[in-house]
């Protein structure tokens, strides 16, 4: 039994050739040459991407270091108005961060520190206070621009792609044309294959390297973007009277890109692996 079997292949470029093409010139004045990976990232993530290089590849190291101790000074200060709180409501007798054995051995640097807590605390109280309603105005945003499918859905959303377009016109491309059993289209990064009524549809992803964003243990830094490959390829033939699909990946490791620092900061995390995609389907 011959079966016609037609492949339609449709490629989508989220950046434009000029855009790639500058940023790998312009990569080499940097500190490394990670703008050119610019090709490997979804345009709508392009700030929070920029914002990462920026502060793990070109920021001053004495300005990043200087952060930290304000940053812990941050997570003292919240855990201390947490104590405060608690002390408030009655469950602790007194906020043990600021009244401790180790504070009064101190003496006049344990009075010191326990100064700069108070006043610390006071700032970021009335910065909470205001954070309130803004926290509101920004949820009531962000669920706008995830129904407008112009922001990912989660935090860890690797590399967005609009996939939920696709499918409708591989569904419409079915119902036009009986005779076709498989969509095939890329360039939206990551590979799947999903079979509906006997027919598939066929994400071929990319041989780009994949950016997949990793929130830092530490919340208050920006994420990592970990460098990954899946190559892959399908293989479409006739057995038995059906249509066989095989998948078949191409192990690649990458190259090891980040710093010390960004190592320790997603220290024990891995990025999520790609949807599976079975090593053969029979429609």
């Amino acid at each position: 039994m011959q079966l016609n079997i037609k492949l339609l292949f449709q490629e989508v470029y989220y950046i434009t050739k000029q855009t790639v093409a500058g940023a790998s010139k312009y990569s080499v004045f940097g500190t490394t040459d990670w703008l050119k990976d610019i090709r490997s990232v979804d345009v709508r993530q392009l700030p929070d991407w920029i914002i990462s290089n920026y502060f793990y590849n070109e920021m001053n190291p004495l300005i990043r270091w200087v952060l930290f101790p304000f940053l812990i000074l941050l997570t003292v200060t919240i855990l201390t108005l947490v104590a405060q709180f608690l002390t408030y409501v009655g469950i602790f007798d007194v906020n043990y961060l600021l009244n401790n054995p180790l504070t009064r051995s101190l003496g006049i640097f344990g009075d010191v520190l326990r100064i700069i807590l108070i006043v610390s605390m006071i700032f970021w109280f009335f910065i909470f206070a205001v954070s309130i309603p803004l926290f509101f105005i920004y949820r009531d945003v962000k669920s706008i621009l995830q129904r407008m499918q112009i922001l990912p859905e989660t935090e860890d959303t690797p590399i967005y792609a609009p996939n939920d377009g696709y499918l409708e016109h591989a569904r419409s491309i079915f119902a036009l044309n009986p005779q076709v059993v498989a969509y095939i289209f890329g360039h939206t990064h990551d590979a799947f294959l999903v079979e509906e009524n006997g027919r598939a549809i066929l994400n071929t992803g990319t041989w780009l390297k994949l950016l997949k964003r990793i929130p830092v243990s530490f919340g208050y830094l920006p994420a990592v973007y970990y460098p990954t490959f899946r190559l892959n390829y399908y293989k479409i033939y006739e057995e038995k009277g059906k249509v066989a699909i095989e998948y078949v990946e191409i192990p690649k490791v990458a190259e090891q890109e980040l710093s010390l620092i960004q190592r320790i900061l997603i220290f024990n995390k891995i990025p999520e692996p790609g949807k599976f995609v079975p090593s053969k389907t029979l429609l």
